[in-house]
């Protein structure tokens, strides 16, 4: 390679830890980190597990400090439903009273790595109280110190977050391995969410019957900003055993780094590059079928990128 071109990005990917020092290539980190074992689990995911369950079960804390750009997040995940995974489909406009679309669609949807419900769901009552305490408590903020009183607001939009997979989906489940955000989860949405199961992403099977005893089968797969604690191998897996009907979509939503994949030791998660995450979806014969680069998030965070996906047709 001639002075100053750069490495392509290319399977085996290239990693950096936080201090964007290089780790080495991909299969031989997975390597490292997979060998370690606590009892019947392996270390990678007890250590992921075990930093979600310090953080509060709040929209700021499963964003990690950056609840106010949920909102945004809820609304260009709107448009994506609309306008790229069911375009056909006429939805209506939203009723205003947090009931939903005029038109729900008689589908399921399974909402992945749902943390407290986020992506899910949005709680009226509880945004109407915390406004009114906002308005109550609004002159002593104001003198409070100008950072103090952005982290404040952005704790309040919490509970301002934009309805989706419940108000689109006849049917939503959720799957989310830490135990608080489940039960957060339940005390928020309640009956909206159909079936709520407590289990890891690396071992959800994909065999659950419904409450009705039926196969559950889903017309869209909603997997956002939890796939990175997933190694390449149970990457592919959960997206070979996913039970998605044939006309159905998997959508993933996720951080993209410019090469390789990033490193965060604190929550046991990588960072991948839109080619990696490309190759995994090669490996899965998941076909990608669209795709959008958001633009509602601060430009200091990682790109976001969004992949529409289907199962590849058998030849």
């Amino acid at each position: 390679m001639s002075a100053g071109e750069e490495e392509e990005d290319v399977y085996p990917f290239q990693g950096f830890d936080g201090s964007n020092e290089p780790i080495g290539p991909c299969d031989k980190f997975w390597e490292r980190v997979l060998t370690k074992r606590l009892e019947d689990k392996k270390l990678w995911y007890h250590q992921g597990v075990e930093y979600w369950n310090t953080v509060d079960a709040t929209i700021d804390g499963v964003l990690g400090g950056f609840g106010s750009v949920s909102r945004a997040d809820a609304k260009e995940n709107e448009g994506i439903l609309r306008t790229l995974v069911f375009p056909e489909f006429d939805f209506g406009e939203m009723d205003g009273g947090g009931g939903g679309c005029a038109n729900k669609i008689e589908k399921r949807a399974l909402d992945v790595g749902a943390g407290v419900g986020r992506v899910s769901v949005r709680d009226f009552i509880l945004f109407a109280i915390h406004f009114l305490l906002f308005l109550f408590f609004f002159f002593f903020l104001c003198v409070c110190m100008s950072s103090r009183l952005t982290f404040s607001f952005s704790r309040e939009r919490v509970f301002t977050q934009s309805t989706f997979l419940t108000k689109f989906f006849g049917s939503v489940d959720l799957v989310e391995p830490v135990h608080h955000f489940v039960e957060k989860a339940k005390a928020t949405l309640k009956d909206k969410v159909q079936n709520y199961f407590e289990e890891s992403l690396e071992e959800f099977s994909f065999e659950n019957t419904g409450k009705d005893g039926n196969e559950l089968v889903y017309d869209v797969i909603w997997v956002q900003w939890c796939i990175g604690q997933l190694a390449d191998a149970d990457f592919v897996a959960f997206l070979q055993r996913a039970k998605v009907r044939a006309d159905g979509f998997i959508v993933v939503k996720e951080n993209n780094c410019s090469k390789g994949f990033h490193w965060d030791d604190q929550d046991s998660s990588i960072t991948r590059s839109d080619n990696y995450f490309r190759w995994i979806f090669e490996q899965a014969e998941m076909e990608v079928v669209n795709t959008k680069v958001s633009d509602v998030f601060p430009k200091e965070l990682f790109p976001v990128r969004t992949y529409i996906l289907k199962r590849r047709k058998s030849q």
